[in-house]
């Protein structure tokens, strides 16, 4: 499990489902990557499978929040094909609004003064490790990338590490 908390003491728990919960080898039997986020009193805000994304077969997660409680996941996902067509473990990620804002970028607020949930996705999934820097191309690295780790700033850029093969095929983490 990987546990993100916000400027607000919002916090977000991210975590690999396995077909069998007494059984776990890395990169394999994953059934999901799930998340769920509560408030500063540990009230729920979205139940896992709440927040929008296409992440089947997925696993080791990792989350982070920006300054304005704005969620981000990375994950692998299985199943991915590399540029040669085989089976690789690819790395991936998006965003999601966690509070409905004003255009003045404050959280909207119901009459009793609760905040109102968004849930949006402000990043739909793409995937992190492209062998490229055309963001018109989706050039990807042969073999698989592992154990993604996400950092995001206030304005919301985002930084994700992982351990893989790169081109020239080390097993070196590489950004």
């Amino acid at each position: 499990p990987h546990v993100a908390i916000d400027r607000l003491g919002n916090f977000a728990v991210s975590w690999t489902m396995t077909s069998d919960p007494n059984y776990y080898v890395p990169n394999t039997l994953f059934v999901s990557a799930e998340v769920k986020v509560f408030d500063a009193n540990r009230n729920v805000l979205f139940d896992e499978n709440e927040l929008p994304f296409a992440g089947g077969g997925a696993g080791d997660t990792s989350v982070a929040f920006d300054s304005n409680s704005n969620l981000a996941m990375a994950w692998e996902e299985l199943a991915d094909s590399d540029h040669i067509g085989t089976g690789t473990t690819g790395i991936y990620a998006c965003e999601w609004e966690i509070f409905q804002r004003d255009a003045q970028n404050n959280i909207v607020t119901t009459a009793a003064g609760a905040p109102v949930l968004s849930g949006a996705v402000l990043r739909e999934k793409f995937r992190v490790n492209s062998a490229s820097m055309d963001i018109t191309t989706q050039t990807e690295w042969p073999g698989g990338q592992w154990y993604p780790q996400i950092a995001m700033d206030a304005d919301g850029d985002l930084t994700v590490t992982y351990q893989g093969y790169g081109p020239d095929v080390s097993v070196n983490a590489y950004i």
